[in-house]
This record gives structure tokens, C-alpha cells and sequence, in this order.
């Protein structure tokens, strides 16, 4: 790319620009693409809560059906103490939620995260 240059703005940030066209900003170069660490954790707990959620609703429309729909019991019903530690995960997961979630969430936090 001959015609890149690199020009830096009064709000601070650091833009590459290609004959007058900002392409990116370089705090969001794929190179500099990471999470912190808080968000990460943010992640993992919202896809564990969303799982457990899922199963609790299995677990209700399989009792109303008469049958054991929940998937952890399935999978590993031969392994209570596995069983037990997902469960616990699960309940840790909402925890972090609970307590971090008015300083993750984008509609709670307008300054972002």
C-alpha cells in the first residue's frame, strides 16, 4: 500500500488513511484485536447462563410432558460430582453476571464497556 500514511487526530486516536479516506483506526487493527480480560469472563458467563437457562426451560417442558429432559442429567447423570460442578459453574456464571453487569452492559453503561 503506497499511499498509506499515518496521521494522528485532536480526539487522540492513531488513523491510517489512504488518499484522504480514513481506513481503520489502529486501536481497531486486527492486530490489536484483543479483549481485556473482564471482558472475556463477561463473555464466557453470559454463554453459561444462556445454556443453563435453555436447560431449566427443558427441565420444565419435560416435566410437563412427563419425561427427563434435562440435558446436564443426561449427559452426565453417571458422574454426579461432574454433574454438580456444572451446576456450579452455571450458578458462578450468574454471579459475575449479577455483580458485574452494570458496568459490562452497553444499555446500563452509555460510555460503553
Amino acid at each position: 500500500m503506497r499511499h498509506l500514511m499515518r496521521i494522528r487526530f485532536a480526539q487522540g486516536g492513531l488513523h491510517t488513511v489512504r488518499k484522504g479516506v480514513i481506513l481503520y483506526r489502529a486501536d481497531h487493527h486486527p492486530r490489536f484485536n484483543h479483549l481485556s480480560t473482564r471482558m472475556k469472563l463477561h463473555a464466557i458467563a453470559f454463554v453459561l447462563v444462556v445454556i443453563g437457562g435453555l436447560n431449566w426451560g427443558l427441565v420444565a417442558i419435560g416435566s410437563y410432558m412427563g419425561s427427563n429432559w434435562n440435558v446436564v442429567n443426561l449427559l452426565l447423570g453417571s458422574w454426579p460430582a461432574v454433574e454438580n460442578l456444572v451446576y456450579l459453574v452455571v450458578g458462578l456464571s450468574a454471579l459475575t453476571l449479577v455483580f458485574s453487569h452494570k458496568k459490562d452492559c452497553r444499555a446500563c453503561n452509555p460510555s460503553g464497556m
